[in-house]
């Protein structure tokens, strides 16, 4: 059995059953009150419904009680009401959901006894065909190694409406004190059993550097094969459904959208002029057999959640329509995962079906790769497709160029180093707007690529077919 480790917060902090041991550099307050484990997170924020995300502590003895807490909110200067349902999860992870609401500026808290946290926010606005939306997004925490992640105390700085994690927002790793004891493809590790997932989970959600983020705006998440299973893991993967049941412990995603298919996490919702997928590409997923070669009709989304995703494309009203995917759709070389690597079959389905049905408006914004990049595929008939993918907010990286050997013919630009994208939509009318998109690295700077600077702002009609 793998010993408890011992967090390096403020009046000591215990993850049982998380198995490595190196020491967390990052301070938790002492304030922090001994009811609550972790949270409150802001998830899913509609223009009518909040979701609350907390961790309620859970005694040693007395039968494993939980702390009496009560969630409640208050839009605008009316009066504080609970919550219509709180959700019940693992390990005392609980989801409030408020509905029914109007307004803008809200406060939500949780009380216990004469305590209480409070976070603030506004509810989205409703679906339009003009609006501001500024988007930070980014993938691939390894605190499990290294300990901080001081990316996450930047993004807040730039004020985004949401929070996008595009996969591995924790990483799952061997543990122990042996040499191995960071891997992520050895045979036992975190994915072995659902008290270990939820650990390392944990781990990553009561970062210090993480908690304006998370109090502050709206997170919603997809996962990648490190907050999935061991490395690579697909849908043959044994222990996906307690993947999934830890997955749900920690997010307050939308509920499941309609006519989507069972099992992952896919989720999707509106915001003003933009739609956002979050596409789930480890569940569906097979391209390659026990030996490591890929296999006929190799497939990274599966059949049911592609219809899906076309049927709701079609439907879509939105000015911008925002893929995030774990893994690189539109990027053209030839190392690690991704749609170029493992299923250009399915992503040439794609590419068709954008430019036969005239779906106007695509961004993608994907993970993964441990560099960052911004990529241009098209034009077809006028219009191009961009994807933007940021990795890593962690992983002990300096910023430098990316390796010669992976280079990139939709590269516009690109670099390593430890950060995260951010992505603002100016929509004013039809055809007519700004997007901008931009690394900003741990110092809080935009990084260059040789020259130039990892920003780029280009105009909506860009994204848009030939009438």
């Amino acid at each position: 059995m793998a010993r408890s480790v011992l967090l390096a917060f403020s009046g000591a902090w215990i993850l049982g059953a998380c198995s490595d041991e190196y020491p967390h550099s990052e301070v938790r307050a002492a304030s922090f009150p001994a009811w609550l484990d972790a949270g409150p997170m802001l998830g899913h924020v509609s223009n009518d419904e909040v979701r609350l995300w907390y961790q309620v502590h859970i005694a040693d003895g007395d039968a494993g009680k939980a702390a009496d807490v009560r969630p409640e909110l208050q839009v605008g200067d009316g009066e504080f009401v609970a919550a219509d349902e709180v959700r019940d999860f693992e390990q005392g992870c609980k989801v409030a959901v408020f509905r029914g609401l109007s307004g803008e500026a809200f406060t939500a808290r949780l009380k216990s006894g004469d305590e209480e946290r409070v976070v603030h926010g506004k509810l989205a606005p409703k679906p339009s065909r003009t609006g501001r939306v500024v988007l930070a997004f980014g993938s691939c925490s390894r605190d499990s190694e290294f300990g901080r992640t001081p990316v996450f105390a930047r993004i807040p700085e730039h004020d985004p409406d949401v929070m996008l994690f595009a996969g591995d927002n924790s990483y799952f790793i061997r543990g122990g004190t042996g040499p191995n004891r960071y891997s992520t493809t050895t045979k036992e590790g975190d994915w072995e059993t659902l008290e270990k997932m939820l650990a390392r989970h944990l781990q990553s959600r009561r970062l210090p550097s993480l908690q304006k983020l998370i109090s502050t705006t709206p997170c919603y998440a997809i996962w990648d094969d490190h907050d999935y299973g061991p490395n690579d893991a697909d849908r043959d993967y044994s222990g996906k459904n307690r993947a999934l049941a830890a997955f749900d412990s920690m997010w307050a995603n939308p509920d499941r959208p309609e006519g989507a298919p069972e099992g992952g996490c896919i989720s999707k919702f509106r915001r003003g002029p933009i739609e956002v997928w979050m596409l789930d590409g480890r569940w569906f997923k097979k391209t390659r057999d026990a030996n490591k070669k890929l296999v006929p009709n190799a497939t990274i989304w599966g059949a049911d959640q592609i219809a899906w995703l076309e049927r709701t494309l079609l439907a879509s009203t939105a000015p911008v329509k925002v893929i995030v995917s774990g893994t690189q759709i539109f990027e053209r070389g030839f190392v690690g995962e991704g749609h170029w690597q493992e299923a250009k079959e399915e992503r040439a389905r794609f590419e068709s079906f954008l430019r036969d049905n005239r779906i106007d408006g695509v961004i993608v914004l994907s993970g993964d790769r441990h560099h960052h990049e911004l990529m241009r595929v098209g034009p077809v008939d006028g219009a191009y497709v961009y994807e933007f993918t940021s990795s890593p907010f962690q992983y002990g990286q300096k910023v430098g160029p990316i390796p010669k050997e992976r280079s990139n013919p939709t590269r516009l630009w690109g670099t390593r180093g430890n950060g995260f994208g951010l992505v603002t939509i100016d929509v004013r009318g039809e055809r007519d707007g700004e997007l901008r998109f931009e690394i900003f690295g741990e110092n809080g700077k935009v990084p260059n690529d040789g020259d130039t600077p990892c920003s780029r702002t280009i105009a909506l009609g860009d994204l848009y077919y030939d009438k």
